[in-house]
């Protein structure tokens, strides 16, 4: 399965990808439907053209054909490269497309010069905590609420690179 970056002129397909995901698993995000509703036409544009040519922010996206299937991004925090957006269509499930998308993720970390990788998962998404072990990630102890839903946490995990 073809896994490549998000383009800047993608932004609309970004949108409908991202909305579909805050819909479906609105625990497993920190930010909500509504606040993503609420974004401006320029705000999307922006979003993709940053993750699209950016060093420091990237999107992958795993498609067939002409429909996306996972997605799962990277960010540079205080230096340190971190995990975002790492969600399948439900249809899709269970095919090792989030899995390449988080590869695709760490690799880019790992050409960047990053020493070590983070990501943040809601406790209780077995689903996630199940491919973030298979890819080498453990719980690090940090634990916050998650912003979207503070009645639930999110723990950090991270791997050395």
């Amino acid at each position: 399965m073809p896994v490549r970056r998000l383009r800047a002129d993608e932004w609309e397909r970004w949108r409908e990808f991202r909305l579909a995901m805050l819909a479906e698993a609105p625990y497993a995000f920190g930010t909500t439907l509504a606040e993503a509703l609420a974004f401006t036409e320029q705000t999307w544009r922006d979003r993709a053209a940053t993750m699209a040519t950016s060093d420091g922010t990237v999107m992958y996206v795993a498609e067939d054909g002409d429909g996306w299937l996972a997605s799962g991004g990277g960010y540079v925090e205080d230096g340190v490269p971190n995990v975002f957006s790492v969600w399948t269509r439900p249809d899709a499930r269970g095919n090792g497309q989030a899995e390449a998308c988080v590869t695709a993720v760490i690799e880019w970390a790992r050409t960047n010069g990053g020493t070590e990788i983070r990501l943040w998962a809601t406790d209780g998404n077995d689903t996630a905590r199940r491919l973030y072990e298979r890819l080498g990630f453990a719980r690090n102890g940090n634990v916050q609420p998650l912003p979207s839903d503070p009645s639930l946490t999110e723990s950090e995990w991270s791997r050395p690179l």
